[in-house]
């Protein structure tokens, strides 16, 4: 949601366009340093049992006390505009784009719906924390979940072509999401901890996706542009 709130708030198009581009610039820098410091850890750090600590392990043997704390002064300051970022796009998307839309309120509304969906947004971010302490399982688990569920319908609305009618846009979002989200039940909390049929939630959820596009577009469920 972040992505497309901010090139809506361009000022035009070509301002987007090119904020995007600066961005994909930035991302690759960020990615590239991201992995060098892993490398290096994992150089340095040969025996480190938890990968999610290389980072400040790294930080720990190879700078000098001062420069260290500023490092972790960092670290925190990172993590609490993160926090403060995606909690604000998850308020306004709960609350604006889904409450306020559902009830049919007025504008003045929308703020106090946004409060409400920040309520909801971190305890559910805490929820996922408690029930998985992996940040890859949780990007994993996330992944899985709504990519097959937004992948087709964004798809399809930026390319103007294949679109289904609401109802069904809605059941092609909806069908796999429960379903991925009952295939990582399965797995994280089941007697086995496997897949169902061994297979990544992902496929399961990609499969469901096209089958409903294939179907609705068989049956004219589809928008003509």
């Amino acid at each position: 949601p972040g992505f497309w709130q901010r090139a809506y708030a361009a000022r035009d198009p070509e301002v987007a366009r090119t904020g995007v581009l600066w961005s994909v610039v930035c991302w690759a820098v960020f990615d590239f340093m991201t992995t060098a410091c892993g490398l290096y850890a994992r150089a340095l750090l040969p025996a480190l049992r938890d990968p999610v600590m290389a980072f400040p392990e790294l930080a720990r043997v190879t700078l000098p006390p001062l420069a260290l704390g500023v490092f972790y002064l960092g670290m925190i300051a990172t993590v609490m505009s993160t926090i403060d970022s995606y909690g604000f796009i998850a308020a306004t998307t709960i609350g604006r784009d889904v409450i306020w839309r559902l009830r049919r309120g007025d504008e003045a509304r929308a703020v106090t719906y946004s409060k409400w969906g920040l309520w909801i947004a971190a305890g559910f971010a805490t929820a996922l924390a408690l029930a998985n302490r992996s940040v890859i399982g949780l990007w994993h688990d996330l992944g899985s979940i709504t990519t097959p569920a937004l992948l087709l319908p964004v798809g399809t609305a930026l390319l103007g072509r294949g679109r289904l009618a609401p109802r069904w846009t809605a059941a092609a979002m909806a069908a796999p999401l429960a379903l991925t989200l009952a295939w990582i039940l399965v797995h994280n909390f089941g007697t086995r901890h496997r897949y169902p049929l061994a297979l990544e939630p992902i496929y399961a959820g990609l499969a469901t996706s096209v089958a409903i596009y294939v179907a609705g577009l068989s049956l004219g469920k589809g928008i003509r542009t």
